[in-house]
């Protein structure tokens, strides 16, 4: 797969709803709503199809980099905003990740502390 991929999966995730989604930084915590700017780690384990949003970070807390990659799987540090989706005949709604960028990757061969910027 390549950072393409991985920015057309995330387009559109879900991830949770306003109420609930806050960021993954003990220390801060901040609530996440619908137009907050966010980093999300997003990974790719080497014999699955789908990408999995493993955490939120508030633009305060953002990281830029793939920190400890893992030996088989991709991963990608994506800045995005969070937007709304609604399902108006079951009067429910969720944040999803809009307008995802990829601003550091690590492949599935790289592990040990190698990733690389994507910018």
């Amino acid at each position: 797969m390549s950072a393409f991929a991985c920015r057309q999966a995330t387009r559109g995730t879900p991830v949770g709803h306003e109420d609930s989604l806050r960021c993954v930084r003990a220390k801060c915590e901040a609530a996440l709503t619908e137009g907050s700017e966010v980093a999300a780690l997003v990974y790719r384990q080497g014999d699955e199809c789908a990408f999995t949003v493993g955490s939120l970070f508030c633009r305060a807390c953002r990281v830029g980099e793939v920190r400890s990659p893992t030996q088989g799987s991709e991963e990608y540090v994506v800045y995005a905003r969070l937007g709304t989706v609604a399902d108006v005949a079951e009067q429910r709604h969720w944040l999803v990740i809009v307008d995802p960028e990829i601003v550091a990757s690590s492949l599935a061969t790289d592990g040990s502390g190698v990733a690389k910027e994507v910018r």
